[in-house]
């Protein structure tokens, strides 16, 4: 519901910028299809990252 409510929103203020609908909507599906893919880059990466973290952590403590 809020990621809805947040297009309405980029839409909108796209709109009372002067951009044309059809850009507008270009944008909001540029924008997605990039979100897509950094999230399936970043996630994983975040989570290596928080087990290195994490075996740090553990390997520190047992000093």
């Amino acid at each position: 519901m809020f990621s809805l409510l947040l297009c309405l929103f980029i839409l909108w203020l796209l709109i009372k910028l002067g951009v044309s609908i059809a850009k507008a909507v270009i944008i909001l599906i540029a924008i997605g299809i990039v979100a897509i893919f950094l999230s399936y880059i970043l996630l994983p990466l975040l989570a290596i990252l928080a087990l290195i973290g994490v075996g740090a952590l553990l390997a520190h403590s047992y000093k």
